[in-house]
């Protein structure tokens, strides 16, 4: 039987989406603590706060992403998910406050 590889280009940017969302996320993070400018243009919902824009301009970056991505057909499997875990790694070390305080002070 033969293996179909169809799909593995369609993952591979999905998982380069969500992976460059996350840098979004965390780099509007940055620029939210170090600008009040900022922090005001992201509440979008006053009971959340700015964090409603992160995950709103995140999410919109995910799907921007995924639509130009999705053309390009990416094969390299092995590119892809370590770009992910690298990705993911320090977008957890980027939204710890002790870590981010750092780069915002």
């Amino acid at each position: 039987m033969e293996q179909n590889d169809t799909h593995i280009p369609t993952a591979n940017g999905a998982l380069i989406s969500v992976a460059l969302s996350l840098h979004v996320f965390w780099i509007l993070n940055l620029f939210k603590e170090a600008s009040p400018s900022v922090k005001e243009w992201l509440t979008f919902y006053n009971p959340v706060g700015p964090l409603s824009g992160l995950f709103i301009v995140s999410l919109v970056a995910f799907v921007l992403l995924l639509l130009v991505l999705s053309p390009l057909r990416i094969k390299n499997q092995q590119f892809s998910l370590w770009f992910f875990i690298v990705s993911t790694v320090l977008f957890a070390l980027m939204v710890f406050p002790p870590v981010f305080k750092i780069f915002v002070e």
